[in-house]
C-alpha cells in the first residue's frame, strides 16, 4: 500500500501538507454504498492550498488512492468530500474537542493514528439495542461500556522498532476495571468458539501474548510488528471470507438468472452438455448460457459441433468469464481456466445429461431443487469441459464442500442462493438434488 501511494504522499509533502485526516461516521462506515471518507488537510505556513486540493480531487499530476468529488477551503483547512458533506461542514461552528486532543497526545509521535470517539447518539442507540451484555460476556448493563468508555486510540510507530499501541481511556478507575474484565471475557469467549480456529488456528497463543497494562483510568496494549501482523490477519480473514462469499453468491445468482433466461428462449433449462451424433459429450452447459451472461460474442466463437478440447475450442479456454470464477477458489495460474461452479449430474437431478428439462418437471419445488454448487478446489473443472458433480447415492457433504469456511453457497432452481452449512444432514442434501418426487421420496428441503 505504501509503495502504491508513495508518489501521492510525496506530492502532498511538496505542497507543504504536513498532516492528513480521514473522517468516518458510524452510519457511513456501515453502509456499503457510501462515498469515500471526507479528507481534511490543515493549511500550515507555506502550504499550497490549490495544489493540495487538486491532489485530493483528481486534478493533480499524481493520482491518489481515491478521487473525491469536491474540494474547498474551510476553517483554514482543505476539506475534500461530497457536496453534501461540504455543505454540512460549512455550516458548523468550531467546537473544542478535548477528548480528541488527549487521544492524539497520548499516542505521541506516530506515523498513523486511529481515534474512535463514540458520540452521544451512538451511546444511546447501543443502549437501546443491547441494554444487557450477553451472558457469555458476563451479563450486566451495557452502560458499563457506553458510559464508561470515553475514547479508544491506536497508533502505528514505524521507527526505530515497528510497534502498534492501543489505548482505552475510561471515565474513571472503576470503569477501566470493568472494561478490562469485559476484554478478558471476550478473549475467553473467542477461545471457546468453534469458528475462530477456522480463521486463526494460533488464536490461543496470540491471546496469551496480548498483555494489557492498567494505569488508573487507562488501559494500554503494545504489540510488536510481527504480532500486529498476525492479529491483522485474524481480523481481516472473516471480512475477506464474507466478501468472497458475497461475490460468490452474486455469481451464482447471475448464473441462475441466465439459466432462466435460457429457459424462456428454449423452453427448457440447458442440458448438462451437448453431444455429437454418436452421443459423445462435447461442451458444458457453461458454454450454452454464455449469451445470457453478456458473453454472446464469446459464444459465437465456439464451434458447437466440436468437443471442448478441439484445436479451435481449446484456444478459447483461457477466456473464462469472470462470473465463473469464485474469488475464494484456487488462484494458481493453472487453475485460472477452471471453475468450481458445478451442477449436480445424474438421472435424479435437474441436469441428467444431454437433454434439458422443463421447469414443469421440477415438481418437488424449485426452491428445494439444487441448480449449482460452489464446490471445493479439488473438484474444479475446465469451464468448457462437460464435467460436473456426479452425485453419489452415499453423498457426504465433505466431498463437495470446499473453500468457504463452514459450508458453501448453493443456487436453487427458483433463482435463490443459500449458504448450506457443512453440518447439513446428507439425506437432506441428497433429496435437494432431485427435481421430482418419486414414490416413497420425501420433499427435498435444505435448512440453513
Amino acid at each position: 500500500m505504501a509503495q502504491t501511494i508513495a508518489p501521492w504522499f510525496a506530492a502532498l509533502r511538496k505542497a507543504e501538507a504536513k498532516e492528513i485526516y480521514l473522517l468516518g461516521i458510524l452510519p457511513e462506515l456501515l453502509s456499503p454504498s457510501t462515498s469515500p471518507f471526507p479528507v481534511i488537510v490543515p493549511l500550515g505556513e507555506g502550504a499550497d492550498a490549490k495544489a493540495i486540493g487538486q491532489l485530493l480531487c483528481g486534478g493533480g499530476s499524481v493520482k491518489g488512492p481515491v478521487t473525491l468529488p469536491t474540494c474547498a477551503t474551510v476553517h483554514n483547512a482543505i476539506f475534500a468530500g461530497t457536496n453534501e458533506a461540504l455543505e454540512r461542514v460549512r455550516q458548523l461552528k468550531p467546537v473544542e474537542r478535548p477528548e480528541l486532543a488527549a487521544a492524539f497526545a497520548t499516542l505521541g509521535d506516530t506515523g498513523a493514528e486511529l481515534i474512535l470517539t463514540p458520540s452521544a447518539d451512538t451511546r444511546r442507540v447501543v443502549e437501546e439495542m443491547l441494554p444487557i451484555l450477553p451472558k457469555e460476556l458476563g451479563g450486566g448493563p451495557i452502560t458499563s461500556v457506553t458510559r464508561g468508555l470515553l475514547w479508544t486510540a491506536a497508533g502505528l510507530s514505524p521507527d526505530p522498532e515497528p510497534r502498534l499501541q492501543f489505548v482505552v481511556q475510561a471515565k474513571d478507575a472503576e470503569s477501566a476495571q470493568a472494561l478490562n474484565a469485559l476484554g478478558k471475557g471476550i478473549r475467553q469467549y473467542l477461545r471457546q468458539s468453534p469458528q475462530v480456529p477456522r480463521y486463526a488456528p494460533d488464536f490461543a497463543k496470540l491471546a496469551d501474548d496480548l498483555k494489557a497494562e492498567m494505569n488508573q483510568d487507562r488501559i494500554t496494549v503494545v504489540i510488536d510488528a510481527q504480532k500486529a501482523s498476525a492479529w491483522a490477519a485474524v481480523l481481516i480473514s472473516p471480512l475477506r471470507a464474507n466478501a468472497v462469499r458475497s461475490q460468490c453468491t452474486t455469481n451464482l445468482k447471475q448464473i441462475g438468472l441466465a439459466m432462466h433466461n435460457y429457459h424462456a428462449r428454449h423452453k427448457s433449462f440447458p442440458s448438462a452438455y451437448t453431444v455429437d451424433k454418436a452421443g459423445k459429450p462435447l461442451l458444458s452447459w457453461r458454454v450454452l448460457i454464455l449469451p445470457y451472461l453478456d458473453q454472446e460474442a464469446l459464444y459465437k466463437e465456439f464451434h458447437l459441433d466440436e468437443p471442448w478440447d478441439s484445436e479451435h475450442n481449446r484456444a478459447l479456454i483461457d477466456r473464462m468469464p469472470p462470473t465463473y470464477h469464485c474469488p475464494g477458489g484456487s488462484s494458481k495460474r493453472a487453475d485460472q481456466s477452471k471453475t468450481t461452479y458445478l451442477t449436480p449430474r445424474g438421472k435424479a437431478t435437474s441436469f441428467p445429461g444431454s437433454e434439458g428439462i422443463k421447469i414443469q418437471k421440477i415438481t418437488d419445488g424449485t426452491s428445494n431443487t439444487i441448480f449449482v454448487v460452489d464446490a471445493g478446489n479439488d473438484r474444479a473443472a475446465t469451464w468448457t469441459k462437460p464435467d460436473d458433480w456426479d452425485v453419489d447415492p452415499r453423498l457426504d457433504p465433505k466431498d463437495i464442500f470446499g473453500h468457504h469456511p463452514g459450508g458453501t453457497p448453493f443456487s436453487f432452481a427458483d433463482g435463490s442462493v443459500r449458504f448450506i452449512k457443512e453440518t447439513v444432514d446428507p439425506r437432506t442434501l441428497r433429496d435437494a438434488d432431485r427435481p421430482r418426487w418419486r414414490r416413497g421420496d420425501q420433499p427435498g428441503c435444505v435448512l440453513t
